[in-house]
């Protein structure tokens, strides 16, 4: 069975059994990262800082940003999530990788 049609029974599934999609923010404030991830994995996230000060990041993982969005919602919803996270290679020929979570 090809990966594609596997995703979307496992879609179904979801759906079926009363998930909802979860689709949280591509930039997140990169301090909730720190604080999940440690100071060291600073170097791995695609970051930049905002005209006010703060620094946000590409979400390196789909975990945190769904888990943000889920409280902000205050919803008692199952939820399922799907999507891209970025994070930086150590392959010097490329600036960035995206990783399927």
């Amino acid at each position: 069975m090809k990966s594609k049609n596997l995703s979307e029974i496992i879609i179904k599934n979801f759906k079926n059994n009363g998930f909802v999609l979860s689709e949280p923010d591509v930039l997140l404030d990169s301090d909730y990262i720190i604080e999940r991830s440690g100071e060291k994995f600073r170097s791995s996230m695609l970051a930049f800082d905002r005209e006010d000060g703060k620094t946000m990041c590409l979400r390196p993982d789909l975990t945190v940003a769904s888990c943000i969005n889920f409280l902000q919602k205050k919803s008692s919803s199952k939820i399922y999530y799907s999507g891209q996270a970025y994070r930086r290679s150590n392959n010097k020929s490329t600036n960035f990788k995206k990783s399927k979570s």
